[in-house]
């Protein structure tokens, strides 16, 4: 009963600042509707197109996203990015693979940077290809063109 509960009520109430949730949460299914329109062409862009469209549409940078019971925050404002990417990196990390209602979404997005653990190969090697391109001179410096 207690972990049903999770499927049948918004995330991210109560905990410390509140995160605001995105819109377009439904019980047991979470965001994953909302989710499902940005696969499109390519279901792997659908996690970046969906960050950039809820900050387009709803105007937030940080939101709380749920997905078939796990949930998730995502950050789209530069700054709270580089805290992120930048510090401790014990303090943020994923581990989707001890989240088992986790698993249709991984089997429908695939691994990789974005739905790998943290220290999994899967994820590693993105990320080191990655890392000189985003890093904080990189995206500054691509700010520009973005706008």
């Amino acid at each position: 009963v207690k972990s049903a509960r999770g499927f049948l009520k918004p995330p991210f109430g109560g905990r410390g600042q509140d995160i605001p949730s995105a819109k377009g949460w439904l019980p047991m299914f979470g965001h994953l509707l909302t989710l499902r329109k940005y696969t499109k062409d390519n279901n792997k862009l659908a996690a970046g197109r969906l960050a950039l469209g809820i900050k387009h549409n709803e105007g937030l940078d940080v939101f709380g996203l749920s997905v078939l019971g796990m949930d998730m925050v995502v950050v789209t404002e530069v700054d709270a990015i580089e805290e992120i990417v930048t510090n401790d990196p014990q303090r943020f990390t994923k581990e989707f693979s001890s989240a088992p209602s986790f698993k249709l979404a991984m089997e429908f997005f695939g691994k990789g940077l974005f739905f790998a653990d943290t220290d999994s190969e899967d994820w590693i090697i993105p990320h080191n290809i990655l890392k000189a391109p985003f890093s904080t001179k990189g995206v500054r410096t691509l700010m520009p063109m973005m706008n």
